[in-house]
C-alpha cells in the first residue's frame, strides 16, 4: 500500500512495510549518488535492487532481471536534479512525464488530486 508523491519541489513517501502480518517502518526513497531522487512500490528488495543498478551507473545489459517479469515488476520513480520524472517499469529505459506532479502506488490518484 505504498504512495510515492512528486509535487514539482517534494518528493514524499509512506514508511510502512508489511512482513506477513506485521508492520514495519522502512525508507522509500533514497538519494542516488549522482544527486537525484529514487522511490519505489511494491517489493522492497526488488526496489533496492533497481536503485543498486541505478547508483551503479544504470547500464542497459545489468537492468535487474527480475524487473523484466510480466507479472512481478515494481514502479520506480527517479527525480533527477533537473526536476525530470522518469519512470521505470520493465525495461531499463525510463518512461519520462512531462507533468509537474506525478506519484505512483496505490494511492497514486489521491495524490494527484490533493
Amino acid at each position: 500500500m505504498t504512495t510515492i508523491a512528486w509535487d514539482g519541489t517534494h518528493l514524499a513517501a509512506d514508511k510502512m512495510a508489511v512482513w506477513g502480518e506485521l508492520r514495519h517502518a522502512v525508507t522509500k526513497i533514497h538519494r542516488l549518488r549522482d544527486g537525484s531522487l529514487a522511490g519505489g512500490s511494491g517489493e522492497l528488495a526488488f526496489i533496492l535492487a533497481v536503485i543498486d543498478w541505478l547508483n551503479a551507473g544504470a547500464d542497459p545489459a545489468a537492468f535487474p532481471a527480475h524487473q523484466r517479469d510480466e507479472k512481478d515488476w515494481q514502479p520506480v520513480m527517479r527525480i533527477t536534479t533537473s526536476g525530470r520524472i522518469e519512470l521505470y517499469e520493465r525495461t531499463p529505459y525510463p518512461v519520462v512525464s512531462e507533468s509537474r506532479r506525478f506519484a505512483i502506488g496505490s494511492g497514486k490518484h489521491y495524490a494527484i488530486m490533493a
